[in-house]
């Protein structure tokens, strides 16, 4: 005969509980076996969420202003450590330069809480305003986000992020406007 006693403890920073069982048995002749302890376990049944969504690079960028080949990133910021499941898929982060969409892809961060996207700023890109992005940008594309438990992130909605004059991007050459000859 087993008995044995289950304890949660609710983790209300990473929303996960710790699991102890204390073991004891007992033969059929009534007899008691020596009490056990088992190591510790983590239950955690609540799927990760995107805390934020930021511009937090840009490679390259002279005086809050980025051109072609410079790199902007954008970070997602989830609940707790994600793993990215699909090395071939690869998840997407859509960005607002001027009145254009451009779309940056997954770099780097699996296993963290922090996934990084980047965007290699093209030829014809412009916004004097910066670069913006808008609610709910993120998109797995049949990839699959989830954490070390194996709960897959579903709820990927996330605020808007304003024109961020940081990050302005000019690749528009300048050009002689007129041109005056004086003796």
């Amino acid at each position: 005969i087993w008995t044995g006693t289950f304890t949660p403890n609710d983790n209300t920073e990473d929303n996960s509980s710790s699991l102890s069982l204390a073991t004891t048995y007992t033969d059929l002749a009534g007899n008691n076996g020596p009490a056990e302890t088992t190591a510790n376990y983590e239950i955690d049944t609540i799927a990760p969420t995107v805390s934020s969504v930021a511009i937090t690079d840009a490679d390259g960028d002279q005086n809050s202003f980025v051109n072609v080949g410079d790199n902007v990133s954008v970070t997602a910021t989830f609940s707790e450590a994600v793993i990215f499941d699909n090395a071939s898929i690869t998840p997407t982060i859509t960005l607002a330069v001027g009145s254009d969409n451009r779309t940056a892809v997954y770099a780097s961060g699996d296993n963290s809480t922090a996934l990084v996207f980047r965007y290699t700023i093209q030829a014809g890109d412009n916004d004097s305003d910066g670069i913006s992005i808008g609610a709910n940008a993120l998109a797995l594309n049949s990839s699959t986000i989830s954490d070390r438990a194996g709960n897959i992130a579903t709820d990927l909605t996330h605020s808007a992020v304003d024109d961020n004059d940081s990050v302005k991007v000019d690749t528009t050459a300048p050009s002689v406007d007129n041109f005056t000859m004086s003796d």
